[in-house]
This record gives structure tokens, sequence and C-alpha cells, in this order.
């Protein structure tokens, strides 16, 4: 995957930490930023309530943690951009063994990532305690791939409608970044 916006030096790491700061302060949601490496997730967040990061460098600082890519709904849409081949692997590396219950996850993560690039919005039941889902869009540079992922965190499915318009607004935002990751 290439970089946010590449082509254009339009965006900083101070301008996609406003999109992260802005997008946790409307929904109320926890929202990330990330980018599929080694098909894991790394990511940046900003949490609820408007709370600003102390800057930056630490709002845009790696998280200590990846997260592999096909628990969540941000990987979800990665994994979903990044091809038939990454997806595979992924695929084969999570559900090694050859039994019916192997078989079942494959067959279910390939029609999820199917249904992720067909409709633009991933949604999977988050990892995390205290949070229920996770809602993820992908950011595309000015060539219409996929450069990054965002993603809100959503207590239930009604709040996953009301945050859509919200994220994708500003994933249209970040499409016009042109520093990258």
């Amino acid at each position: 995957m290439s970089r946010i916006g590449a082509d254009s030096d339009r965006c900083d790491a101070a301008s996609i930490a406003e999109v992260l700061v802005d997008l946790a302060d409307i929904t109320g949601c926890r929202a990330r930023v990330g980018v599929l490496r080694d098909d894991c997730v790394s990511y940046w967040e900003a949490p609820p309530g408007g709370e600003p990061p102390a800057g930056p460098s630490t709002a845009l600082s790696l998280s200590a943690d990846s997260v592999a890519a096909h628990l969540t709904a941000l990987g979800q849409v990665l994994l979903a951009a990044a091809g038939d081949g990454a997806a595979q692997a992924v695929i084969a590396r999570e559900w090694p063994s050859c039994g019916p219950v192997a078989q079942r996850g494959r067959d279910d993560m390939a029609r999820t990532l199917m249904v992720t690039r067909l409709s633009g919005v991933a949604i999977a039941r988050t990892p995390r305690p205290g949070v229920s889902l996770g809602v993820a869009v992908p950011v595309r540079g000015a060539d219409d791939r996929v450069v990054a992922g965002l993603e809100l965190d959503a207590r239930d499915f009604r709040q996953v409608e009301s945050v859509l318009v919200d994220l994708n607004a500003a994933s249209r935002r970040l499409s016009g970044c042109g520093t990258g990751y």
C-alpha cells in the first residue's frame, strides 16, 4: 500500500491527528487510522471526548501492540484492499489445519473480505473490553487505491449507522493528505 496521498503535500502529521481528534470528539468514539504491516495492523488513535493528544508525534506514534489483521474491522478493510494474495496468506496462517472448523473459518473470512470489498465498510466484534463493535472504511489515495483504514469503536449496531457519515467524511478528508505513514 502506498502512503496517504503520496502525490500531494497538503497534510502533515498534525493534520492527521486533527482529523482523528475531530472524529473522536464528534462521535464520542475512539478513532483509529491504520496501515497493514506484515499481516498485522499498526495504528494511531485518538480517545473520545475531544481530549487532544499531547502532540502530533504522540498522537501518531505507532501503537506498541500490533493487532492481527483479521480480528478487527480496520484490519479487514486493509486486507480486503490488499488483494487475494495477502488475504489468502493470512487466512492460511490463521486456519492452518484441514478440519471442518478450520475450513469454516477460512470460508467465513473469505466471505467477510468479499463483502467488505464490495461495500467499502467492515464491521467486526472487537477484542477490546467494553467495546462491542469496530466500524471501518478505507482511506483512498489520489490514484483511488486504499492507502490506510479508518476505524471507530461503536457500542452497538444502532450506533453504526449514525457514525458512518462522520467516518466517511473523515476518510475523504484524510484522502487529501500528502504526508504518508
